[in-house]
């Protein structure tokens, strides 16, 4: 019944990390320069780290959801609204997409 995801690692520059280590740092924050980026780090000849900007409130599902993880979901649903007495909305997909990752 628990949304098992997510580490926060506070405000730390991955991208900058790597280069202080002597790699290669890249900073992701426009899902646009995804291309861009992969293109780019599969370039180097060094090791090289992205550092990925994401919506802290997007539910990460997997492309496929098996029955035990729509049971957990609910079950996690359900204690949001009784414990905590509220559902964040933007946390879940759409009713649609949902439906459409089980298929």
């Amino acid at each position: 019944g628990e949304l098992e995801y997510g580490i926060d690692f506070s405000d730390m520059d991955f991208a900058k990390f790597a280069e202080i280590c002597g790699g290669v740092g890249l900073t992701l924050k426009d899902p646009e320069d995804v291309d861009a980026i992969v293109q780019t780090a599969v370039q180097q000849h060094k090791p090289t780290i992205v550092n990925v900007y994401v919506d802290r409130n997007a539910a990460p599902l997997p492309g496929k959801i098996v029955p035990e993880e729509a049971k957990n979901y609910a079950k996690w649903a359900y204690r949001s609204l009784t414990e905590e007495g509220k559902f964040v909305f933007d946390e879940m997909p759409s009713i649609s997409t949902a439906i459409k990752r089980f298929f």
